[in-house]
């Protein structure tokens, strides 16, 4: 009959020779300086915190500048959404529908919504609004914060939405 025997791995590496253990032993006895300790020292503390934070800003900096652009797409998808349904009320009712002339209110998202036949999640994070300008021209506004995008109405005029503020 066979017998096994098994060696726990620390007494296999106390029985190996001198000239065996080339790197094992240099390795073991650097390990083994810091397998012992039970605490860290205040600098070890400092440059995990620093390393942490630094980090921790870059993410920040970087989530930001995320939420920002994901904002300003959302802007830039609705505004050409609202001057194609404005278009669509311009050919089933023939003037845009705007607060002009001589209208000194803006036209809000209920409003929009309601007579152009939209959808737009009042929960948005910007705020539409339908206005025109001193000389005659209607546009959309998107404006959150101190970013404002705007498209225009009129046949031949630009069909993507700028930003005019708060841009970057």
């Amino acid at each position: 009959m066979l017998l096994i025997r098994f060696v726990p791995a620390a007494q296999t590496v106390r029985r190996q020779s001198k000239k065996h253990c080339i790197l094992d032993c240099g390795f073991m006895s650097i390990i083994g300086k810091f397998v012992n300790k039970k605490s860290f020292t205040l600098i070890e503390m400092l440059i995990v915190i620093i390393v942490v934070g630094v980090l921790s800003a870059i993410g920040l900096v970087s989530y930001t500048t995320l939420i920002k652009r994901s904002a300003d797409r959302e802007a830039k998808a609705v505004l050409p959404l609202i001057q194609l349904a404005e278009r669509n009320y311009r050919m089933e009712h023939y003037p845009y529908f705007y607060p002009c002339p001589g209208s000194t209110s803006e036209s809000d998202l209920a409003d929009i919504n309601t007579n152009l036949r939209l959808s737009i999640p009042t929960s948005s994070q910007w705020a539409f609004t339908l206005d025109c300008s001193v000389s005659g021209s209607e546009y959309a506004t998107a404006t959150r914060s101190a970013t404002t995008w705007r498209i225009y109405f009129p046949a031949g005029s630009d069909d993507e939405a700028a930003c005019i503020a708060g841009c970057s």
